[in-house]
């Protein structure tokens, strides 16, 4: 980074020194990836796609959500949706055992689905 007061973090590297704009990262981003070979496609790419990375590394690191949101600098916690995708194999570690119908309910539900009455 040049030697400047800019308030910007990433700015030009010659002066007039100026933030760069969005289309700059994006286009450094796609420029780095295609010459790391990974494929394009139709996947997201630029600087959005860093941010869900980084926020699905994070959660699947088992960082808490409010830490990765907060990195993000988010202020509304729903706005974590649209940066990480779940680990569905984490999840399904969570789930519980459905227990046994028993009692009437279980005489009720079996009625209902055609099955043995007791």
């Amino acid at each position: 980074r040049p030697d400047t007061e800019h308030p910007n973090l990433f700015i030009s590297t010659r002066p007039p020194f100026r933030a760069i704009t969005v289309m700059a990262v994006t286009s450094l981003i796609i420029r780095c990836m295609k010459k790391s070979g990974i494929s394009i496609g139709s996947r997201k790419r630029g600087g959005h796609a860093l941010r869900m990375t980084l926020a699905s590394e994070l959660v699947s690191e088992k960082v808490p959500y409010e830490v990765v949101r907060k990195i993000l600098g988010h202020e509304d916690t729903k706005s974590m949706k649209h940066y990480v995708k779940f680990d569905i194999e984490m999840l399904r570690s969570c789930t519980l055992e459905v227990p046994q119908l028993t009692g009437l309910y279980a005489e009720y539900i079996n009625s209902r689905m055609g099955g043995d009455k007791k």
